[in-house]
């Protein structure tokens, strides 16, 4: 009887010890896969930092270039509405007879050194003209003509034309996203700017200013107006570099976080269950 008690209990032993070494062999294992797994993630984190602060500088270096072209179109002006060759042969020659002529100018030197259509090829009869872009040699003059352009409503062939600064591209598409809003605000009377591209709006309660369209459509919406929120321009980085932010919640193998162990630690604990003590020999 003690016989067959050793022989069970050398037995049982002996599957310990082969179950303990298996244990052993896959906590090795599984310290490998955290190391390769603590390399990946590593290297993912170091790559994200790397492209959001690339994707920064290059928000910064679009600001400057939108900047730059935005000065070097300060002597433009835009004249929207005039029908397609109706400027004949020369547009200088055109647009400094259309601006003496409405704008009552006659004795000021206008000094337009270019003007032309903008660059796009002949749309279809019945879509609107393309706009005029005109050069002046001075700032001050610009001003002045716009000026007074602003104050006096000019029709041709019944249409009203319309007068604006030479704004970047980048500038032009953020402005369009205002146009739901201004006509909501113009239809409510309430009086409104949009200096380049924000908007201020001059509320009852005082005067704000948006710096997107989004911002603006949101203010309106919680005062009570219906207004659809525009899309953010998709030349804007900030919805990416958001995103790439809210993705980075990986957290180092090893490491606990507030919610409790990482897998890899639990799945330790689950394997040390298994490991058995051997007994000790007489």
């Amino acid at each position: 009887m003690k016989s067959e008690l050793e022989d069970m209990k050398q037995e049982m032993y002996q599957k310990l010890s082969a179950n303990s070494a298996l244990t052993q062999a896959h906590e090795t294992r599984l310290e490998e896969a955290e190391k390769q797994i603590d390399e990946v993630e590593t290297v993912n984190m170091a790559m994200s930092d790397a492209l959001i602060k690339s994707m920064k500088q290059q928000r910064a270096m679009q600001g400057k270039l939108v900047d730059l072209e935005g000065r070097s179109r300060r002597n433009n002006m835009r004249i929207y509405g005039v029908p397609e060759e109706k400027e004949g042969n020369s547009v200088p020659d055109f647009v400094d007879q259309l601006l003496r002529t409405e704008l009552a100018l006659p004795d000021t030197n206008l000094q337009i050194q270019r003007a032309h259509r903008a660059v796009a090829r002949k749309l279809e009869r019945n879509a609107p003209p393309r706009s005029i872009v005109v050069n002046f040699l001075e700032f001050n003059i610009k001003e002045k003509v716009l000026k007074k352009a602003w104050e006096k409503k000019i029709l041709m062939e019944g249409r009203r034309l319309s007068f604006d600064h030479d704004y970047a591209t980048e500038v032009v598409l953020k402005r369009k996203a205002y146009v739901g809003i201004k006509r909501v605000l113009k239809e409510k009377n309430i009086r409104f700017q949009t200096p380049l591209d924000r908007m201020r709006i001059h509320w009852d309660s005082g005067t704000r200013t948006y710096d997107s369209a989004q911002d603006a459509a949101q203010e309106l919406r919680r005062r009570g107006f219906s207004v659809e929120i525009p899309d953010r321009n998709a030349s804007e980085l900030y919805p990416e570099i958001e995103n790439l932010h809210q993705t980075k919640t990986w957290q180092r193998v090893g490491e606990s976080s507030a919610g409790g162990d990482g897998t890899a630690s639990r799945a330790r604990k689950r394997l040390q269950e298994y490991e058995r003590i051997p007994p000790e020999t007489n």
